[in-house]
């Protein structure tokens, strides 16, 4: 009965890999199946040929030196160890790409160079694609007619296109290559929401920063409104490489909006002043005047029924009343107080008038420690506020309110949380379900700003409106 073949003869017989055993001449002394089928011989015809016949003709001289050396100081060397575009030549005369590894074996005087060959046209094939594939998409990115930027996870550009340099003034992309993203072309009042962006898109968060507008300044130092939609960078094993971000400069289309909407808003103010100017100064002063002649009736109460006695003290409450609801109907139209002692002032006042009833607890706390001159802007921020505390009382049944006015880094931040119903959807469906969110939202835009709404029917609502502060001082 013939002898099983061992473990290692079934390995040589059926590995993938080609092998050749030469001695220390480079003779070829044994090869696989894989080997002779990979080059193109029939089994046993490589048998005491030298191994340069697998090399290609050009080579063959710096081969033989090369293997002298090797026989001189045999060493082991992985497959492809510092050795870049090995080529093997088939019988037929045909080359193709391989790599090599070398194993040098000395047992019992015997003395044996092992090769292991790797044929990698399949590999080389799909490389070269990829290399096709990339200057592709890059020609097609420097064509493209939007910015393109490739951020890493800590923020440094790692590519730009050509659209890229010309927005922010960039001549050599070369030169602004590996430079932080937010230090270089953010500016200050806008980078700790640029960088809060970029954390929360690592993190997988898209709601509210997949598609974002924020200001970039160039490197001549002209400021540049983007719309950028960010998508994440991934291996194939799912890690995070980066950002790939892609921008529209909007700045033009910005600056048109920005300019309508400060009108309008501007328009509006000078309509409440208007109104609440004819409130107080006309239908008040009627009021008042109808109510001082009734009083002058008083003494002639006496001659009354007692039916009339009481219908006149109800015409004079009622009037009263009349009085007070148009004053503060005035007072809410245009608020003295915000022109005559500022935005902290008038919050406060304006705190205390909803919550006065008691039914209302609010607490308004702050940490400003300067005065905003802009009247403009402090403005819009009295009127988000009033709109706020206004939807609360009408809509949310809430019995607590935080205010929150605070000065953090480079940004003013108003927050108001109530511990009301809430409602369900998402910030864009929040927003378009009143107008009062609407106005709010047009309100922050005008001042560059960013509003996050949070609400659900469990925790209340929670309203934050950020603005940069260095506009504001």
């Amino acid at each position: 009965m013939e002898a099983m073949p061992s473990i290692y003869e079934l390995l040589f017989e059926s590995i993938g890999e080609g092998i050749v055993v030469a001695d220390r001449k480079g003779y070829i002394e044994l090869t696989n199946p894989s080997l002779d089928q990979m080059f193109g011989y029939r089994p046993g015809e490589l048998i005491g040929q030298r191994i340069e016949v697998l090399v290609p003709s050009p080579l063959r001289k710096d081969h033989t030196q090369l293997r002298e050396m090797f026989e001189k100081r045999p060493k082991n060397r992985p497959m492809a160890a510092g050795l870049e575009e090995l080529k093997g030549v088939k019988k037929n005369g045909r080359l193709f790409p391989v790599e090599v590894g070398l194993n040098y074996l000395d047992r019992n005087g015997l003395s044996k160079v092992i090769a292991i060959v790797s044929d990698i046209t399949q590999r080389k094939k799909a490389q070269c694609e990829l290399h096709k594939e990339k200057a592709r998409s890059r020609l097609y990115l420097n064509l493209a007619k939007a910015m393109f930027i490739v951020l890493d996870t800590d923020m440094m550009l790692q590519f730009i296109n050509q659209e890229g340099c010309r927005i922010l003034e960039v001549k050599d992309p070369a030169a602004v290559l590996g430079m932080n993203w937010v230090e270089s072309f953010v500016p200050a009042d806008n980078q700790e929401m640029v960088q809060e962006v970029f954390q929360a898109l690592l993190q997988g968060q898209k709601e509210g920063v997949e598609f974002f507008d924020n200001e970039i300044i160039t490197l001549e130092g002209k400021r540049k409104m983007v719309q950028w939609h960010n998508s994440l960078i991934k291996t194939a094993e799912g890690g995070i490489e980066g950002m790939l971000s892609s921008g529209i400069d909007v700045t033009d289309r910005f600056d048109t909006e920005k300019v309508r909407t400060t009108a309008m808003l501007q328009g509006q103010e000078q309509e409440r002043q208007r109104i609440a100017t004819e409130l107080h100064d006309g239908l008040v002063q009627t009021l008042s005047a109808i109510s001082l002649n009734l009083k002058a009736l008083e003494d002639e109460i006496d001659r009354l029924e007692h039916s009339e006695v009481e219908a006149y003290k109800n015409a004079m409450d009622l009037l009263d009343h009349a009085i007070q609801d148009t004053r503060l109907i005035s007072h809410d139209l245009m608020p003295s107080a915000l022109e005559r002692f500022g935005l902290i002032k008038a919050m406060e006042d304006l705190v205390y008038r909803t919550s006065k009833n008691k039914v209302l607890i609010i607490d308004f706390k702050t940490n400003l420690g300067y005065d905003i001159r802009d009247l403009y802007m402090i403005t819009n921020l009295y009127r988000i506020l009033q709109e706020l505390l206004q939807n609360i009382v009408k809509h949310a049944q809430a019995s607590e309110v935080e205010v929150e006015l605070w000065e953090i880094g480079n940004r003013i931040r108003l927050r108001v949380k109530d511990n009301g119903v809430g409602f369900e959807g998402s910030p864009e469906e929040m927003q378009s379900n009143g107008i009062g969110l609407r106005n709010i939202s047009t309100r922050v835009k005008s001042m560059n700003g960013k509003l996050v709404l949070d609400s659900t029917t469990a925790d209340g609502t929670t309203v934050v409106v950020e603005v940069p502060s260095s506009k504001l001082k």
